[in-house]
């Protein structure tokens, strides 16, 4: 229920400070109806035979905020990497001439956590356009 006040409760075990077991973390408490999955996909017409087959933009999952230099490597179904790229300033990338198949995504920046967004498709006929949205590492998103 969206008006009603929810109670979190998080245990974590400190260590001293600089061992190993030192945690610090950051609930950041995401507006309601703002969590859903970490990706979205949507199919398009080509506007050229030759435009790019599949492109996005990785954002910071909560704020929604461009996540440029996040290095991304495109596998296909059987787990072989095809390629890798990074993004541009405004967190956009483009995989050009990537042929019909099923993919996989994973995402590495310094400053977020790795992660894998698994089973997309590019189609012969249509552009994929794919939205990813990363954690900041030491951060944690509490859904609503």
């Amino acid at each position: 229920m969206p008006d009603k006040p929810t109670n979190l409760t998080a245990v974590m075990e400190i260590g001293p400070l600089g061992s190993p077991k030192e945690i610090i973390a950051v609930a950041e408490i995401a507006p309601t109806g703002s969590c859903g999955p970490s990706d979205s996909v949507t199919y398009g017409p080509r506007k050229t035979r030759d435009a790019d087959a599949l492109a996005g933009i990785v954002i910071d999952r909560y704020p929604k905020m461009a996540v440029p230099r996040a290095t991304l490597q495109l596998f296909d179904a059987a787990g072989a990497l095809i390629a890798q790229q990074q993004t541009n300033e405004r967190g956009e990338f483009q995989f050009k001439q990537t042929a019909p198949g099923r993919y996989n995504i994973l995402l590495k920046h310094p400053g977020y956590r790795n992660m894998e967004f698994r089973e997309f498709w590019v189609a012969r006929e249509n552009q994929t356009y794919i939205i990813l949205q990363a954690v900041r590492l030491g951060k944690i998103v509490v859904c609503q």
